[in-house]
């Protein structure tokens, strides 16, 4: 069910088209208006790991519900932490995905109150096992 929403939504890479010395990943995905809005999950159609290549309803094995719910704080070191996560598409370096966006961080870190950082955890990527860490 996991593998089958998120190929729908995010994609997962067929194969690589080679041009030269260049290759371009092909990935298979929903069109762009089939996943623009939250509502748009409960579309979906999953494959039976049972069942190979019949798809069903994911409304028929799941229920989507939309609420509100008073979190567990979660803490790094004695400190309230909120985690955002991202993975760059195969074949790209952490660095490559970080690096536009780090003035943005910047920017962002000035608007924050006093003893509080906005701060990027060590990654590592798969096609480079080089570990960054940058502190904004």
């Amino acid at each position: 069910m996991a593998n089958s929403s998120t190929a729908a939504i995010s994609g997962v890479t067929l194969t690589a088209f080679r041009e030269g010395d260049k290759q371009i990943p092909v990935v298979a995905r929903l069109r762009m208006n089939e996943r623009t809005q939250l509502s748009d999950i409960q579309n979906l159609y999953v494959y039976s790991s049972a069942k190979s290549g019949v798809a069903v309803p994911l409304l028929e094995i799941s229920s989507i519900a939309h609420t509100l719910e008073t979190q567990r704080i979660i803490r790094q070191e004695h400190f309230r932490t909120i985690s955002v996560a991202a993975f760059p598409v195969s074949g790209r370096l952490n660095s490559e995905a970080l690096n536009p966006v780090l003035p943005a961080l910047s920017e962002f870190q000035k608007t924050l109150g006093p003893g509080l950082l906005a701060l990027t955890q060590e990654a590592t990527n798969s096609s480079n096992p080089e570990t960054e860490r940058v502190t904004c």
